[in-house]
């Protein structure tokens, strides 16, 4: 399956191997470190959870939770607003050029609220 960002609504940018994304409807943000980064990126541009898993895998061969891990991040980003389903269609594939971490770590988001409240006020 394929995804695109929930609404105009949800911006995001990785900057040094952290995406930082924001819900303006909500008011909250999010930050991605390290390899979820990396698959908030490919998941924006259209890559689809099989390619992330499959690229993800061939890298950390050891890791046998991989598909887990990433259905899960994949959950957590559509449960939180920020992704919904594409229209299938034919997508970009995955960069050759990736620059991978040294190890596997567990593809988490992190939920800031602490400006949630001045963007309800002050809505953009």
């Amino acid at each position: 399956m394929r995804y695109q960002l929930a609404s105009d609504k949800v911006i995001g940018k990785v900057v040094d191997d952290e995406a930082v994304v924001i819900n303006l409807e909500t008011g909250l943000y999010y930050g991605i470190d390290g390899l979820g980064a990396k698959a908030w990126d490919w998941l924006a541009a259209g890559a689809t959870s099989d390619e992330i898993g499959r690229a993800i895998a061939a890298r950390y061969p050891a890791q046998a939770q991989v598909e887990r891990e990433v259905a899960g991040f994949i959950d957590g980003l559509t449960t939180a607003g920020l992704l919904s389903l594409a229209p299938a269609s034919d997508g970009p594939a995955l960069p050759a050029d990736i620059a991978w971490p040294e190890a596997f770590s567990p593809l988490e988001i992190i939920t800031y609220d602490d400006v949630a409240e001045m963007v309800a006020l002050d809505p953009p």
